[in-house]
């Protein structure tokens, strides 16, 4: 038995008498040692780049109403600190009227007390105008 080896690269040309049948194995090989083949075609890079400009102006526009939502609350959040700030100053004024008041009553009382403990003949401590600790004063 005789067997003979033909030099001849297979996708090239087919022997005499014998059809040339196409190989996928073959081609593919063939095909990617050629140094001039894309590894992606053209319709398929401009696809790729169509998704990936869509994905980058999604993304974009994400992001840019991300950050119109975050002013909007900025915005509202600043709103409230300044009614917060009004309530606060508001009771400020608030207490210093009623701390007034109360040193109003506490001098008055202070002086019937004094006009009392004279008819009593008792001695009196000399009355203060003003009262410096607030420990012990409780609000009822």
């Amino acid at each position: 038995m005789e067997t003979t080896t033909n030099k001849i690269h297979p996708d090239s040309a087919a022997p005499v008498g014998e059809a040339q049948q196409p190989n996928v194995s073959s081609r593919s090989a063939h095909r990617s040692g050629r140094p001039d083949d894309d590894v992606v075609r053209r319709s398929e890079f401009k696809l790729a780049l169509w998704v990936g400009g869509f994905a980058l102006a999604a993304i974009l526009s994400g992001q840019g109403f991300l950050y119109a939502a975050i002013m909007d609350l900025q915005g509202g959040m600043q709103t409230q600190i300044g009614g917060m700030q009004t309530q606060i100053n508001e009771l400020r004024k608030d207490m210093q009227t009623q701390f007034a008041d109360l040193r109003e009553r506490v001098h008055e009382l202070s002086e019937r007390v004094a006009r009392v403990e004279t008819r009593l003949g008792m001695v009196a401590a000399p009355p203060t105008d003003r009262i410096t600790d607030f420990s012990n004063l409780s609000i009822l």
